[in-house]
């Protein structure tokens, strides 16, 4: 799509940019990192996803580093793979600093523009409210734990399963 600039008596075609609605969680993110100039994208919250990432094309070089090994990212139809990450240092979202979190950086293939994906990892290094959630629509607190709960009879070191297994073997033999 094309669109008509006039000046001063000529005529110039420039590209005509639309903007998409994809009714996600969009914000705009500023990295922060030593000995690299200020860098800034447009970010997905995604809670869905299990880890950050952002397309090497919006990432100065030398706020690049490279990964131990290599990690693949598999999507329904793609599978692509990342090399880098990003270097240690903060991130500003809406004027909020937050420490970076692991991000992969990759070649992401997205015709939707979506340039960075802030993941779950990102939520969890931030330790949230401890073992509470709040809601703020409504303001709801849900109790949580980190941890979960296997019925177990710690003096004879077996599973609550395994023993009523024991058990019954007993009574049937």
């Amino acid at each position: 799509m094309k669109a008509e600039a006039h000046y001063s008596g000529s005529t110039t075609i420039a590209p005509k940019i639309r903007k998409i609605t994809n009714q996600l969680y969009n914000v705009k993110v500023e990295f922060e990192i030593p000995i690299c100039p200020m860098f800034g994208t447009t970010a997905t919250i995604d809670t869905g996803a299990s880890a950050c990432c952002i397309n090497k094309k919006v990432i100065p070089k030398e706020a690049l580093e490279p990964l131990t090994q290599t990690i693949f990212f598999n999507g329904l139809n793609s599978r692509q793979q990342a090399t880098h990450k990003i270097k240690q240092g903060y991130f500003l979202i809406e004027g909020n600093k937050f420490k970076i979190p692991l991000i992969y950086a990759f070649d992401m293939r997205d015709s939707n523009g979506i340039k960075m994906l802030i993941g779950a990892n990102f939520l969890r290094s931030m330790r949230g409210e401890g073992d509470e959630i709040t809601i703020y629509k409504k303001v709801n607190r849900i109790k949580t734990s980190n941890q979960t709960e296997i019925p177990e009879i710690t003096e004879l070191e077996v599973s609550e399963e395994e023993f009523l297994e024991i058990n019954e073997s007993i009574y049937f033999n």
